[in-house]
């Protein structure tokens, strides 16, 4: 199967929806204005249909002085056409507005519908006053091409929006104060209960602290040809229709061989349950044949809790701790197998980590998936991962990649996609970001965003499961970003539903992989 063939939603970077809004135009053979005024019409529809299931009549509209306030000014004529009471403010002069912005101004000026700008104290408190009795808000302040806090007329909308609670708040394209590209908030932002976002969502919309400021996604059609998008780099969003899709296929008379054979390097004294979850996270995902290669000390600890999985004894760096005196074993024996996973709970040991970082030159194995230790072993050596002959998938959290790319946390978390793309291109490797919306990246640029999980899964050995996941997958002969997408976003979703029968508080690692085959048939037609 292969990791290609997506859902058609994708998210679009700010710089990636210009581009397609002025291929749109050029093939369409149509001014900028058009798309402008399709937008506008787009969000009224979305504002109208909110005000009929409110029963409101009246609604503010507060505009910017960019394209995002022409589509609110399109927006807002077409309203007060339609019987709604419309009151406008804008956050700049109008002498400050140009290009198609003004152009949507035009039709307004010397009408009921005549913009307020707020440049006094006096507008302010009639901007506060028609907020306080409105049964809608519009925010069409600050869209894709701002970046940084608001500030001025501008954050003193924000602020006074979101103060007010009477009714609910539709935002045209993004949140203002929302970076489009990376879903920070470096000042105020606006909490929508519906982005009314042009064209495509925009990808910072899936990002935290983004994500929880942006209420429900509506789509708005500017009549951008599919093939248009489908050129873009774009990140792509999937749903439970896509990932059905990837599952691997099974021949009726399979036998364990043909289905994915494995070797699982990991664990280590005090550390045998990331070893235990990641092993069997690998049969669970429908691999039929696991091999765990163990310090010889540990063998009998393993012997007891893994009754479906081969161990393997291995030679001890230290006590409980695998050494590098076994690469010539371990290159004889995985030299045919599917896939390997290598590093949770291996531990730091000098040996350890040689033996990690020979793997990636001695080994022959096509397939390696490194998550946990394994990654941090190839800190200042990370020159081994594009030297490897064979494919690899990373799992890092933040701080991981941090450590590999010799960076900080901080730096990670605030361009989540930008990171795992960065990382993904420069270490050759399909890498899986882990966190809230966890990001698959690739080296050619495929980039996809998981949406399911939740905070419970934020407890110790779900990355092990999610390790296990994807090397189970993937040794059933997917592409590596196909297996990457499906453990991910099964891991999520198996977390979803032992969040929902066990709550986040009491859900565990091993909830997560027992509730696996409910995820599994969620998405798939088995039953």
């Amino acid at each position: 199967m292969s990791g290609d063939n997506l859902s058609p939603m994708i998210a679009v970077t700010a710089e990636e929806m210009r581009s397609l809004e002025e291929a749109t135009a050029r093939r369409q053979n149509v001014p900028s204005f058009t798309l402008m005024d399709r937008a506008g019409g787009g969000v009224s529809r979305t504002a109208f249909k909110l005000l009929a299931a409110t029963a409101g009549t009246s609604a503010v509209i507060v505009a910017g002085k960019g394209n995002n306030g022409g589509d609110g000014f399109i927006a807002g004529e077409l309203l007060a056409q339609s019987g709604v009471k419309v009151t406008i403010f804008t956050t700049v002069p109008h002498s400050e507005i140009t290009g198609d912005a003004a152009k949507a101004l035009a039709p307004l000026m010397g009408s009921k519908i005549e913009p307020v700008p707020l440049t006094s104290a006096d507008n302010l408190g009639m901007l506060k006053h028609s907020l306080d009795r409105a049964d809608l808000v519009v925010d069409a302040i600050l869209g894709t091409g701002v970046k940084g806090a608001p500030r001025g007329s501008a954050n003193e909308a924000i602020m006074s929006i979101n103060r007010q609670s009477n009714c609910p708040v539709v935002s045209v394209d993004v949140p203002s104060g929302v970076d489009s590209d990376t879903g920070q908030v470096e000042g105020s932002a606006v909490s929508a209960d519906i982005t009314a976002t042009i064209g495509l969502p925009k990808i910072g919309l899936y990002f935290h602290p983004a994500a929880e400021l942006v209420g429900q996604i509506d789509v708005i059609d500017i009549s951008i040809p599919d093939d248009a998008a489908s050129e873009s780099t774009a990140a792509r969003v999937p749903d439970h229709a896509s990932i059905r899709k990837l599952l691997p296929d099974r021949a009726q008379d399979s036998h364990k061989n043909q289905v994915g054979v494995v070797s699982v390097i990991a664990g280590s004294r005090g550390m045998t349950g990331a070893a235990v979850l990641c092993a069997n996270s690998v049969l669970r995902s429908g691999a039929g044949l696991v091999y765990l290669w163990a310090a010889r000390s540990l063998v009998p600890a393993f012997e007891a809790r893994l009754t479906e999985v081969i161990i393997k004894s291995a030679d001890e760096a230290v006590v409980g701790a695998i050494s590098d005196s076994n690469i010539d074993t371990l290159v004889a024996e995985t030299r045919d197998q599917d896939c390997a996973l290598v590093g949770p709970g291996i531990g730091s040991d000098a040996r350890t980590v040689s033996l990690v970082r020979r793997l990636m030159i001695d080994g022959e194995i096509e397939r390696m998936v490194i998550d946990a230790d394994g990654l941090n072993a190839l800190v200042g050596s990370t020159k081994l991962l594009t030297q490897r002959r064979g494919s690899t998938v990373l799992t890092p959290h933040p701080g991981e990649l941090a450590r590999l790319m010799d960076s900080t946390t901080e730096a990670i978390q605030s361009n989540r996609p930008g990171w795992a793309k960065k990382a993904a291109s420069e270490l050759d490797c399909t890498v899986v970001l882990k966190g809230a919306r966890s990001i698959v990246a690739s080296p050619g640029g495929q980039t996809t965003i998981c949406t399911t999980g939740n905070p419970g899964l934020a407890t110790a050995g779900t990355g092990d499961v999610l390790a296990g996941m994807i090397t189970g997958f993937w040794a059933q002969k997917m592409t590596p970003h196909g297996a990457a997408v499906l453990g991910t976003y099964l891991h999520g979703l198996a977390g979803d539903i032992a969040q929902r029968e066990l709550t986040t508080y009491s859900m565990t690692a091993s909830d997560v992989m027992f509730y696996l085959p409910e995820a599994i048939k969620a998405v798939s037609d088995q039953t």
